[in-house]
C-alpha cells in the first residue's frame, strides 16, 4: 500500500481488511503522501487526504503547494507548526527543490527556518550540498562560502567534485590542491584527483613531481591518461592486447546451433531476432565461451554485440575490436566532404550506439548516430522518414551534416561540439565563460550536467583512440 502509484484493483479487498484492522495509521497515510509528491501519481492526493483526520488536511495542501512552487517555504505563515515533524518533511522537500532552482531564495528560507525546526545533521548536509552546487553552476560569488560548509568528511563525492571544479574555474590552484589533499584517501587515488593534483603542482612550481604523476597516468587508457600524455607531449598509450582464443574453441563454438541461427539472422538484417537468440545463448555459456562468441561476433562485423561481450566478460584490452573501424570508409568520405573530423564522428557513433544500426532510444533517437527525426528534418531541410534513419549510410550522412552544423556554430571546437551533440548547442553557449579564457579541461569539469560531463570525457577519449587508428597526428 505504501507506494507512490495506484495499486491494482485486485488489492482492494486486502487493503479494506487491513484498514479495518487499524493498520492504516495517520503516519502511514502521510508517508504515502510524501511518496506521491516525490514522484508518484499526484491524483492520489485527494484520496489520501480523505483518509486523514480533518486536523491534518492542511498538511496535504502544503505538500500540494510546495510541489507546485518550492517558494512556498518562504510563505512562513502557511506553516503554523501545529505538527512540527510533519511540517518539517514538507519544508525539507521544498528547501532542497528551491536550492536547485533558486539558491539565493533557498538561503533566505533556510536561514529563517534554521533553529525554528529540528533539522537533522544529515538533512542540513543535503541542504548545504544543494545550495553549494547550485551556486557553483550559477557562477555565484557566494559559492565558496557554501562549498566550505558542504565539504565535510561525511559529504557526498559530488560535493568535492564541485568544490574542486569551482577552484579550478577561479584559477585558485592552491585551494584546488587543498580540496584534493583533504579528500578521503580512496578519492585522492582516483585518476581525476591525481590528474588535477599534477596540474595544480605544475601551475605552482617547476618541480619534477607533476612529471612523475603525469607519467603514471599516461600509462592508462582513459580520458585522464590521454590528457596526461598530451601534457607530456607524447602519444597516448592504447595498451592494445587482442584477446587470444584457441582455434579449437572458436571452431567448437561456431558449430553451436544458436550461434549459427544468430549469424544467419544477423546477415539477413533481422537484428532484433538475432539479438534475442544471442541473449538466450549467452545466458547458458561460461565466461570463456562468452569470450569466444564475442570474437565470432566481431569477425562477422556484429560490432555492437562484440562491444557488449567484451564489457560483460571483463576484457577491456582488445582495443581495436572494442573500438572497431566500422563504416570507416563511409565516415572518412562524408567527413572529408563536410570538413568534419572523422575520428570525432566515429567516437560519437561509438558512444551513442556502439554501432548498433537499428538502435532506437526511449526518447526516439535513431540509428548509428542516434539522431532525432526533428533534428534531421531541420538540418536536411526535408522530411526524412523514420525507416531512412535506420539505414546506416543515410544515418551516418545526416549525422555528419549535423556535426558540420555544430562545427559552424562552435568554431570547429571538438569539445564544444561533443557537448552540444549531447546537450544542445544553445545550452552549451550558456555554459561558456564570460570573464576571460578558460582551459578546456577545466571547462569540462564545470559542465553542469553530469551526463554531459561524462559524455564529453568519453567521446574525447574515444576520439584519441580513433585518431591513432586513422593515423591522424
Amino acid at each position: 500500500w505504501l507506494s507512490g502509484q495506484s495499486r491494482p484493483d485486485e488489492c482492494d479487498p486486502v487493503f479494506k481488511q487491513w484498514q479495518q484492522a487499524g493498520h492504516m495509521t495517520t503516519d502511514r497515510v502521510l508517508g504515502r503522501i510524501e511518496k506521491v509528491v516525490r514522484g508518484g501519481d499526484h491524483n492520489l492526493l485527494g484520496y489520501l487526504q480523505r483518509r486523514l483526520p480533518a486536523s491534518h488536511h492542511y498538511l496535504v495542501d502544503l505538500w500540494r503547494q510546495t510541489r507546485r512552487s518550492s517558494s512556498t517555504v518562504l510563505k512562513y505563515s502557511l506553516f503554523p507548526r501545529k505538527y512540527p515533524e510533519q511540517e518539517k518533511a514538507v519544508l525539507y522537500y521544498g528547501l532542497i527543490r528551491l536550492a536547485w532552482q533558486t539558491p539565493t531564495k533557498a538561503i533566505k528560507a533556510f536561514q529563517f527556518w534554521q533553529g525554528k525546526i529540528a533539522i537533522s545533521e544529515a538533512q542540513i548536509r543535503q541542504i548545504y550540498r544543494a545550495i553549494a552546487i547550485s551556486l557553483v553552476i550559477e557562477g555565484d560569488t557566494n559559492a565558496s562560502e557554501w562549498l566550505a560548509k558542504a565539504n565535510v568528511p561525511e559529504a557526498e563525492e559530488d560535493v568535492r567534485h564541485w568544490h574542486l571544479a569551482y577552484m579550478l574555474r577561479q584559477n585558485d590552484w592552491q585551494q584546488a590542491l587543498e580540496v584534493i589533499q583533504t579528500a578521503p584517501a580512496d578519492e585522492q587515488r582516483q585518476d581525476a584527483f591525481r590528474y588535477w593534483r599534477a596540474r595544480g603542482l605544475s601551475e605552482l612550481s617547476a618541480e619534477q613531481v607533476p612529471q612523475q604523476l603525469y607519467g603514471e597516468l599516461a600509462k592508462k587508457r582513459h580520458y585522464y591518461g590521454f590528457l596526461a600524455s598530451a601534457r607530456l607531449q607524447q602519444p597516448p598509450e592504447l595498451a592494445d592486447k587482442p584477446l587470444e582464443m584457441s582455434d579449437y574453441t572458436l571452431a567448437r563454438m561456431s558449430t553451436v546451433p544458436a550461434v549459427q541461427r544468430a549469424y544467419e539472422l544477423f546477415k539477413l538484417g533481422r537484428y532484433v531476432e538475432a539479438r534475442r537468440e544471442w541473449y538466450y545463448l549467452n545466458r547458458r555459456l561460461t565466461n570463456e565461451e562468452k569470450r569466444a562468441v564475442t570474437l565470432l561476433a566481431s569477425d562477422w562485423g556484429w560490432h555492437d554485440q562484440a562491444i557488449i561481450g567484451f564489457a560483460q566478460t571483463g576484457y577491456f584490452n582488445d582495443v581495436r575490436r572494442r573500438f572497431p573501424m566500422a563504416f570507416a570508409e563511409e565516415f572518412q568520405q562524408q567527413a572529408s566532404e563536410h570538413e568534419v573530423d572523422p575520428a570525432l564522428a566515429m567516437a560519437i557513433a561509438r558512444r551513442e550506439s556502439s554501432f548498433m544500426v537499428d538502435a532506437v532510444s526511449p526518447a526516439g533517437a535513431r540509428g548509428l548516430m542516434q539522431l532525432m527525426p526533428g533534428t534531421v528534418n531541420y538540418i536536411s531541410k526535408q522530411r526524412v522518414g523514420y525507416r531512412t534513419l535506420l539505414q546506416p549510410e543515410q544515418n551516418l550522412e545526416f549525422g555528419i551534416q549535423y556535426l558540420k552544423y555544430l562545427n559552424d556554430k562552435l568554431n570547429h571546437n571538438p569539445v564544444l561540439v561533443s557537448a552540444s551533440y549531447n546537450a544542445g548547442w544553445q545550452r552549451v553557449m550558456e555554459w561558456l565563460p564570460t570573464n576571460g579564457e578558460q582551459s578546456l579541461d577545466v571547462w569540462i569539469e564545470n559542465i553542469p550536467y553530469r551526463e554531459t560531463r561524462h559524455y564529453v570525457k568519453a567521446v574525447m577519449a574515444y576520439r584519441y583512440i580513433y585518431q591513432v587508428q586513422l593515423g591522424q597526428p
